[in-house]
């Protein structure tokens, strides 16, 4: 038996929450003429599957739980050849297995983004930015049989915790992120199938980390765990946007990059390290099929990468229904 029940109301531009559709760009479309003053948007959502299994081949007897909800605000104020974008994105998942007794996190993040633009030429223009990005709950481990976790510090002394069914990683609201930047934009391609938009920005992150914890690996020793530490990058940031339409609005797309170099940091890297040690990317692209004005289908993908965080790329998909409407 399954039931499954994906909601999402109240939507602000469909197109996507990284970056807005091409109507609301005046600066770079100087023949839509767009209102003044405030536009507000929201986004909710709410998703629940369950599974009851019995007997079945190759399959574990139980219940399976999936239970999670998303809020999206969005504000945006012009005046002029200015523009001012905010949003706040929470969002949360949890699961629940037959072996596992306890409602394991799949998505726990916060994010509020502050951006402002300024239009002076007809295809480019100043842009400041400032965000902050952590999770709001604590975050743990879960593990059927006991386990050995094996605790590096951040000085290389590694302490063992034998015999564990759950670990604790981090606490709430951290890792914190905050990252200013300040920079040109600039849009080359202005089309309903094809917009481009290029930001060359200097930028600085600052990452509140000390104490939290963060899996490695696992072999038969155990389960291998890095404590984290607080640092900061300073350096150039260039990032690419793609975004349009097809099909008659049937179809919308978005491809975003951001990628940064760390020309100053607070922490010395190891002997040998290479350029891209210093590289931190943040991706996301989205896909959205819209059948009619009340109804959606998107797909999202997210990416980032922090070397002092994760050796690995970490990686997020989504598939959700919509029924979108907006003033």
């Amino acid at each position: 038996m399954r039931a499954l029940l994906v909601v999402l109301l109240l939507s602000s531009p469909l197109l996507a929450d990284e970056e807005p559709s091409r109507g609301d760009m005046p600066y770079s479309f100087p023949e839509i003429a767009l209102e003044e003053g405030w536009r507000i948007g929201s986004d909710v959502g709410l998703h629940f599957d369950w599974d009851y299994n019995q007997h079945r081949t190759g399959m574990e007897t139980g219940h399976f739980l999936r239970l999670g909800g998303s809020l999206k605000l969005t504000a945006t104020f012009l005046s002029g050849d200015h523009e001012w974008r905010n949003k706040i994105i929470f969002s949360q998942m949890v699961n629940k297995s037959p072996n596992v007794e306890w409602l394991v996190k799949s998505n726990d993040r916060l994010a509020v983004e502050s951006m402002w633009l300024w239009g002076f030429g007809r295809w480019w223009g100043a842009v400041a930015q400032g965000s902050l990005e952590t999770s709001a709950f604590s975050g743990n481990d879960f593990q059927v049989a006991s386990a050995t976790y094996n605790v590096s510090d951040i000085n290389g002394t590694v302490t063992s915790f034998p015999d564990m069914t759950s670990f604790r990683l981090t606490d709430p609201f951290k890792p914190l992120y905050l990252r200013e930047a300040l920079g040109l934009f600039a849009r080359p391609l202005n089309s309903t199938i094809l917009t481009w938009e290029l930001r060359l920005t200097g930028y600085a992150l600052q990452a509140f980390a000390n104490g939290q914890k963060q899996i490695t690996g696992q072999d038969t020793s155990g389960i291998s765990v890095q404590t984290l530490a607080d640092f900061y990058h300073v350096g150039p940031s260039i990032g690419s946007f793609f975004f349009g339409e097809l099909l008659a609005k049937m179809f919308f797309y978005q491809i975003n990059a951001d990628a940064g170099y760390s020309a100053f940091e607070s922490s010395a890297r190891p002997v040998g390290a290479g350029f891209f040690d210093r590289v931190i990317f943040n991706g996301s692209a989205a896909l959205t099929f819209k059948p009619a004005d009340f109804v959606a289908l998107t797909w999202e993908v997210h990416s980032a990468y922090i070397p002092e965080i994760s050796p690995s790329f970490e990686v997020d998909n989504q598939l959700f229904l919509s029924f979108p409407f907006s003033t």
